[in-house]
């Protein structure tokens, strides 16, 4: 059995112990039953929400030591330096071609990196997707400067450690996708040392979809200036702050779909200039804050769709910019009737967004609703908010705007 098996085993018996040692000391700190698995005090009931939570806390803590230990006891194959290692790694367990400078252990039911395999360090392409691994050591790509295809998606891994990726200066697609990732480290991608340099400086594409990471840090993606594509889809992202994106200046594809993104920063966006497909459906947005959309002058795709649009005056500033954008106003004194610029796309560019509520305005188009429409009246009065949007859109006067606002 490997000997990091048996430590693992060893610090999940003691975590175990932790845990309900933990527990028994706030049973003890409280009037507890004789079953101490249900102590709850009925009188203390905000105590015992708070220690509820504390426990939840410790046990987070204990689960990502525990990942992380994991990781610093996994095997790490062998690394050539020479052209000749290429022969050898032809005689490993996964399938080597010297030819292209590849080596795919695609679907071998690998539990972890074989040990008995040299890989030279000059690959150029390493598969290890749809396999059975839970973590991988720092050193397991080591030295290898020149790969720039790098695939771990479709496995069971829940921790990166923190130096796994500095040594890939010329990785271009890097997929890790499919796993059971909970957690970024800040200096996941930037390479720190007496002297600091970037890593990753060659990356195109990451993909991080389908983990199920929950925060996205600040300055995350500092170095990461050459990324363009970044795949977020089906994660259990929340919120979005700002500095999230900041250093993605190059960024023109971000795919954050199926995530349960509720709140937005306002200048999420102004760190990603350049993006031309932004993709937002199926979270649990229920309005934009406003100008998030303003520097976004590359916009080419935009998906909206499945959220829970609340079309009241918070919705005033995405009904105006999809408005702006992509919709031929007919007649100047009316937006009553308006043409959608293409017909078979408009989805594509957020005219898809249906209104969830409040009352009759569920099931309504968002791009065909009028100002009055979502400010005036009982909506204004329940959200309280005074209504703010372009006189040109409006087809009437400010002034008379302002006084149907006031009348309310």
């Amino acid at each position: 059995m490997p000997r990091g098996s048996s430590l693992v085993r060893m610090l999940a018996t003691f975590l175990r112990i932790l845990h309900l040692f933990t527990l028994l000391l706030y049973c003890e700190a409280s009037v507890c039953p004789q079953n101490w698995n249900t102590c709850i005090d009925p009188d203390l009931s905000h105590s015992s929400k708070s220690s509820d939570i504390l426990l939840e806390d410790i046990e987070s803590r204990l689960s990502s030591l525990e990942r992380r230990l994991r990781a610093v006891e996994q095997p790490v194959w062998q690394i050539g330096t020479s052209y000749e290692d290429w022969e050898i790694c032809a005689e490993g367990p996964c399938k080597c071609v010297p030819e292209t400078k590849s080596l795919s252990c695609w679907r071998y039911g690998l539990l972890d990196v074989p040990p008995s395999q040299v890989v030279p360090n000059d690959i150029l392409k390493l598969d290890l997707g749809s396999n059975q691994m839970t973590a991988l050591h720092r050193d397991t790509f080591l030295d290898m400067t020149q790969l720039n295809q790098l695939d771990l998606s479709g496995n069971y891994i829940e921790h990166l450690p923190l130096n796994l990726f500095f040594s890939l200066h010329s990785a271009v697609h890097l997929r890790i996708s499919k796993n059971f990732l909970r957690e970024l480290h800040q200096n996941q991608f930037v390479k720190i040392r007496p002297l600091a340099f970037d890593g990753l400086v060659a990356l195109k594409e990451l993909q991080l979809g389908q983990n199920y990471i929950k925060t996205l840090t600040p300055g995350l993606f500092d170095s990461a200036n050459s990324l363009e594509r970044l795949i977020l889809y089906a994660n259990n992202i929340e919120v979005l702050s700002k500095n999230t994106f900041r250093g993605l200046n190059n960024l023109t594809s971000l795919f954050l779909h199926s995530n349960r993104l509720r709140l937005l920063h306002p200048d999420l966006f102004k760190d990603t200039p350049n993006l031309r497909k932004l993709l937002l459906e199926a979270n649990y947005l229920s309005y934009l804050p406003a100008k998030i959309l303003d520097g976004l002058l590359t916009i080419r795709q935009l998906r909206l769709e499945r959220n829970p649009w609340h079309c009241d005056c918070s919705a005033a500033y995405l009904a105006t910019w999809l408005q702006r954008r992509y919709l031929t106003i007919t007649n100047s004194s009316s937006i009553g009737e308006i043409n959608i610029g293409d017909n078979s796309k408009s989805w594509e560019f957020g005219a898809g967004v249906i209104c969830r509520g409040p009352g009759a305005m569920g099931g309504k188009l968002l791009l065909r609703l009028t100002f009055h429409e979502l400010c005036e009246g009982q909506w204004a009065s329940m959200k309280g908010l005074v209504p703010r949007v372009p006189k040109d859109l409006l087809g009437i006067s400010l002034s008379n705007t302002l006084g149907k606002v006031a009348e309310v």
